[in-house]
């Protein structure tokens, strides 16, 4: 069987901008004999399929008509992508792609036997972080008072996710499925974060973090000195574990985004 990386990419902006560029050069630092990367779009430029196709990657058309808030709406395509490919994957990786680099190869280094999705804390308490403290108060508002919920003590990172195939088709469905109640100025994070509440309770799910371990730097937490990290030579190193984080998320907030760019696009 083989591994996936799925990611969303839509608009002309988007998929010619300079993050986007470095993702598809950072995914030259891991082994792709293996993996199927795959990007989901309902409007993606001719050029951009042209550049998709030379480097053997794959994009999977979905319909206009569906797409009605992209951020919400990736879920069910994602969800749609593993139903029409049963038995295919093995373990998938779903990643943002204009904020997000490859460092090392998640797939030779993330490893459990059984049934897993592995999420990854932003690295800072909710109370420093305003944006996720509004998007929990708007996407409560029409709860049913018995099911809202307290703020939790961490905040979940909603662009990255890692998990056998299985397990990340339900839980595509699931984030897609309480993401069409959210008004256009919340994500799907404050989906995400929510249904942690109960999701929490289940075995399945794994949370990374990037002050404890090396799956995924945040580059919020950089940012705001919650997360010390050494760059070195275009790389992000764990301080503590003096090894290269497999994944950095959002690098465009760090004082290294010329850095990061450089690295890739020079």
């Amino acid at each position: 069987m083989r591994n996936l990386i799925i990611t969303w990419a839509s608009g002309e902006d988007f998929c010619k901008s300079e993050g986007f560029r470095v993702y598809l050069k950072s995914l030259k630092n891991i082994d792709l004999s293996n993996v199927d990367v795959v990007f989901v779009t309902h409007d993606m430029p001719e050029e951009t399929r042209a550049i998709l196709k030379t480097l053997e990657f794959n994009v999977y058309d979905v319909d206009p008509n569906e797409v009605g808030y992209p951020i919400g709406d990736r879920h069910l395509h994602f969800w749609r992508y593993l139903a029409a490919n049963p038995d295919k994957y093995n373990q998938v990786l779903h990643t943002d792609c204009r904020d997000v680099v490859f460092q090392r190869d998640p797939f030779k280094l993330v490893r459990y036997s059984e049934s897993f999705i592995l999420l990854t804390n932003e690295g800072m308490p909710p109370s420093s972080n305003g944006f996720h403290c509004i998007e929990q108060f708007k996407f409560q508002q029409d709860i049913p008072p018995l099911f809202r919920k307290e703020v939790r003590d961490h905040v979940l990172n909603g662009g990255i996710a890692m998990g056998t195939a299985a397990d990340l088709k339900s839980h595509f469905f699931l984030i897609w499925a309480l993401s069409i109640k959210m008004s256009p100025d919340v994500t799907d994070q404050a989906a995400l974060n929510y249904l942690f509440n109960f999701l929490d309770h289940d075995q399945t799910y794994k949370v990374a973090h990037p002050a404890l371990d090396s799956f995924c730097l945040t580059g919020e937490a950089v940012k705001d000195s919650f997360v010390e990290s050494d760059f070195r030579n275009g790389v992000f190193y764990h301080r503590k574990l003096n090894e290269p984080y497999v994944l950095v998320h959002q690098w465009d907030r760090t004082k290294y985004q010329e850095n990061v760019l450089a690295h890739y696009l020079e």
